[in-house]
């Protein structure tokens, strides 16, 4: 893959998804070089930078930020929908807790229908699972972080970035599978964590899982 033909959209998709430092740096560098990368404009890219740089401090990155990079993208349909994503990401990451509210789920995951992007389908599903768990649907929230994990570990194989959040993932369904009672589905998410070097995340459950 040639990285710099990417533009911004796929790398902030991509940040969201993996929720760790090296791909938010990723997104960052995307617009941050010279020239940026995907053939986006000077100008665009400074405006984008912009608004990455505002996401970073406390609360929702301004309006002003968001309408400064929509001003350089001329309807362009793929990177209107990837800022809308992130403006939904922001609202919701920029929470004392970031939880996402029934309706904001379903906007995020018509956007991300909309972008054809697995990357934000994938996040949207995540906070499903997440909105399972507080209204203690414990089989439903297991299940859906069980389909996430393994779409997340196909995805690390190509891009390791995503190990982060697949283990975050697993961790849940394991301790989820335990509450459900499915110890075969929880052994094997401890058995999995273990490879990874990520056991003692189980914390006292994994002498429970693992002997």
């Amino acid at each position: 893959m040639d990285e710099q033909s990417l533009s911004w959209p796929y790398w902030l998709t991509r940040a969201i998804l993996a929720n760790g430092q090296e791909a938010w740096m990723d997104a960052v560098w995307s617009v941050g070089g010279s020239p940026p990368y995907g053939g986006v404009s000077y100008e665009e890219g400074a405006a984008v930078y912009a608004l990455l740089e505002a996401y970073q401090g406390p609360g929702m990155a301004p309006s002003s930020a968001y309408d400064a990079v929509a001003a350089h993208l001329g309807g362009a349909p793929d990177s209107v929908l990837a800022l809308e994503i992130f403006r939904l990401h922001d609202a919701i990451a920029s929470r004392d807790v970031a939880h996402a509210t029934r309706e904001e789920i379903d906007a995020g995951k018509a956007l991300a229908q909309d972008l054809q992007d697995p990357r934000a389908a994938l996040y949207f599903e995540l906070l499903d699972g997440d909105l399972a768990l507080r209204d203690e649907r414990i089989t439903e929230a297991r299940d859906r972080f069980l389909a996430c994990a393994n779409q997340l570990n196909a995805m690390a194989v190509e891009d390791p970035v995503y190990v982060t959040r697949l283990v975050d993932v697993m961790v849940n369904v394991a301790t989820l599978s335990v509450r459900d009672g499915d110890f075969d589905v929880a052994k094997t998410m401890a058995t999995a964590l273990q490879l990874l070097g990520q056991a003692d995340r189980l914390g006292e459950l994994r002498e429970v899982l693992l002997g």
